[in-house]
């Protein structure tokens, strides 16, 4: 891959990546309101008097135009009680898409900054040809063409990939557990 389409593709990746973190992180939130309203509530006056504010929150946004309501209909509901509900597999794949959209961020933003400091060798090196006194002896366009960029994959950004979704899992389950006590 020379330097213009590996441009390109961070661009893209950039874009991709932004795009599906960005629809994870507000369809967790809805699942999470979700989960909230119609899941945590066990009948307790203290399980009320917990979930009360939230739940006003919660029907406060749901009955508001302008906060879409394909959401509330397409986002699954986890069920904190039952593991093995399909709801909370469907919430983890949402879930993960965060992790995912941040890994092609990061990957985007490695990338970019390698074709920056290209660019700024292509720079230092036109800038010694027109010293040396060789106007033309390779050009700008000749030196993108022929600069190799190797991939770049979004398996190597380990710590948004593979370790940020569990550390943020375990401190989420250690709030529920100690602040709803599920």
């Amino acid at each position: 891959m020379n330097y213009r389409q590996a441009k390109r593709k961070a661009a893209n990746q950039a874009v991709i990546g932004f795009v599906v973190m960005v629809s994870g992180i507000i369809a967790s939130l809805v699942s999470a309101m979700k989960m909230i309203y119609f899941r945590l509530d066990d009948g307790t006056a203290l399980s009320g008097m917990l979930t009360a504010p939230l739940k006003n929150l919660i029907s406060f946004l749901y009955y508001q135009p302008w906060f879409p309501k394909w959401l509330w209909q397409t986002c699954p509901t986890p069920n904190p009680y039952a593991l093995n509900d399909p709801e909370n597999f469907k919430f983890l794949v949402v879930y993960g898409a965060i992790f995912v959209g941040a890994a092609i961020s990061a990957s985007a933003n490695k990338s970019r900054r390698r074709l920056a400091k290209i660019n700024e060798e292509i720079e230092n090196e036109m800038l010694r040809q027109s010293l040396r006194g060789e106007s033309a002896a390779r050009s700008r366009a000749t030196m993108e063409e022929n600069a190799l960029i190797p991939q770049q994959s979004i398996f190597s950004q380990v710590h948004q990939l593979y370790l940020a979704p569990i550390v943020v899992t375990i401190i989420g389950a250690l709030l529920l557990k100690f602040g709803f006590g599920i």
